[in-house]
């Protein structure tokens, strides 16, 4: 492997996202025992419900 693609795997960051409780602990625990550091910890789902009930989301990065 090389070294770039080494460097890629040392850390996964995956904070303000979508993903369920259950998909989450999955990616810990295939991702965690190969020394990748999985950052998770953000659940942006619940912060972007208006008063109204109105979901908005945004991406974090676009084209």
């Amino acid at each position: 492997m090389s070294d770039g693609a080494a460097a890629l795997l040392e850390k996964l960051d995956l904070r303000h996202n979508y993903l369920s409780q259950p998909v989450r602990q999955r990616i810990r625990t295939m991702l965690e025992p190969a020394g990748v550091k999985v950052d998770l910890d953000q659940d942006d789902a619940e912060w972007d419900e208006d008063d109204d009930g109105t979901v908005q989301r945004y991406v974090s990065v676009a084209e």
